[in-house]
């Protein structure tokens, strides 16, 4: 929009950029489903285009809440077209693993070189019991 103006008006192009940013936020937005004014305002203010609708809202909250709505819906939307919903690795009792360092709070001496490759992960450890979001896992030594 910007561009079409400054070729049309190259010299009066900078008079018009309050109009082309009224433009902008009176568009309305198909994610939040309301304009950039409908949100921060609660109404589109008047222009010669809608001079005579009735565009007066009162509840703003309401307004919110909806875009909010809108937006999480968009956001789920997005995380199920990404597939890191759908494809959540399920553990089992019994299955191996091996856990990052920041999640291990055990009196054990690991080792832990301090060389460029040093291995953040320990294990390997069983699966002992699970629950809601969490898994208890026991550590196997074996000893030969």
């Amino acid at each position: 929009m910007l561009r079409k103006l400054s070729l049309e008006f190259k010299d009066k192009w900078d008079e018009e950029i309050k109009n082309i940013q009224f433009a902008i936020n009176s568009t309305y937005n198909s994610t939040i489903k309301l304009s950039p004014f409908g949100v921060v305002l609660g109404y589109i203010p008047v222009s010669p285009i809608n001079m005579f609708r009735n565009n007066n809202t009162s509840n703003r909250e309401w307004i919110r809440e909806m875009v909010k709505d809108s937006l999480l819906d968009k956001q789920l939307d997005m995380l199920e077209a990404d597939g890191t919903i759908k494809n959540k690795p399920t553990y089992q009792i019994g299955d191996w693993m091996f856990v990052k360092d920041e999640f291990i709070n055990l009196e054990v001496d690991w080792n832990t070189n301090t060389g460029s490759i040093n291995n953040k992960n320990r294990g390997p450890f069983r699966i002992t019991k699970t629950m809601n979001h969490y898994l208890k896992v026991t550590l196997v030594i074996e000893i030969q």
